[in-house]
């Protein structure tokens, strides 16, 4: 047979009293009811002199039925993204870019090339097509 503690029935020494637990779950009811637990806690602290770590008002919160853990939110469902629907419209974003090419020479040119070898989203169709640029240079 083991050791049986002395202590019985009683709550720990360090447990919080049950009325000041009524009291705090009252004001986060009235208040603060839509408060995470950290600023709650900070909001008992500052406007009711009432000194509670956010982890003692956490599980204060979560009994009451004030505030959800991460872990029970139900999941959030995302829209797919609407896919291109054709090859050309990559470069629908670079026709700006584009127009500034024939105006600047070859330099310009070359960044773009660069672009789009270093980028990884053109095609290996486009980017056979559109490795010589020389033709966007000024007449």
């Amino acid at each position: 047979m083991g050791l049986i503690s002395g202590h019985g029935h009683r709550s720990g020494n360090r447990a919080l009293k049950s009325s000041l637990a009524e009291l705090i779950v009252g004001i986060l009811r009235e208040r603060y009811s839509d408060f995470g637990p950290t600023l709650a806690a900070e909001k008992l602290r500052s406007q009711h002199n009432i000194v509670a770590a956010k982890e003692t008002v956490r599980p204060l919160q979560i009994a009451s039925g004030l505030w959800i853990p991460r872990k029970l939110h139900p999941p959030k469902i995302h829209r797919p993204r609407v896919r291109r629907n054709y090859l050309g419209s990559l470069f629908i974003s670079m026709a700006a870019s584009i127009a500034d090419l024939r105006i600047g020479g070859p330099a310009c040119a070359g960044r773009l090339r660069t672009h789009l070898m270093t980028d990884g989203s053109a095609p290996a169709s486009i980017l056979a097509e559109h490795s010589d640029l020389s033709h966007l240079t000024p007449a």
